[in-house]
């Protein structure tokens, strides 16, 4: 797992850890993304290396501290595969995104946060209480049928 050196880049940890794609994270990207960096330019950084996807919003609420009970049961339905997702929170006026894994049961979730030396094995609603402003979900997407993509 990638794990962040400076203040910045959680989205570009989050997307390299979630698709296990070592070389995401490149000094240059992490130049671009110092005042932050929105879900439009992760999309094109991962079509920039020839993968045809993009990252959709799935839920958002800034106004809210958590993610809704009725969203913490998403989970993978295909046998032996997992779903990539993002998770969005907020510490004050930041921002930090982290990696995720829909795994197989309702809710259970392998987590990626940058911030930490190894992935968490929790449930989504874990998530609303190990952070404090839960306020996104994003799916990554094939661009050609908007499909989410398992893996």
């Amino acid at each position: 797992m990638l794990t962040q050196k400076n203040g910045y880049g959680c989205g570009l940890y989050a997307v390299a850890n979630v698709l296990g794609l070592k070389h995401f994270v490149t000094s240059e990207r992490l130049e671009e993304s110092k005042n932050g960096i929105n879900h439009g330019k992760l999309s094109k950084f991962l079509q920039d290396i020839g993968l045809s996807l993009f990252i959709d919003v799935l839920y958002c609420d800034t106004q809210k501290s958590s993610i809704p009970e009725s969203w913490c049961f998403l989970y993978s339905e295909n046998p032996g595969s997992s779903i990539p997702i993002l998770i969005q929170c907020k510490f004050g006026e930041k921002f930090h995104l982290m990696g995720a894994l829909l795994l197989n049961e309702p809710g259970k979730i392998k987590l990626f946060d940058s911030l930490k030396t190894e992935p968490i094995y929790c449930t989504l609603s874990d998530v609303n209480t190990m952070y404090e402003n839960v306020v996104a979900l994003y799916s990554i997407n094939k661009l050609d049928t908007s499909d989410y993509i398992a893996i």
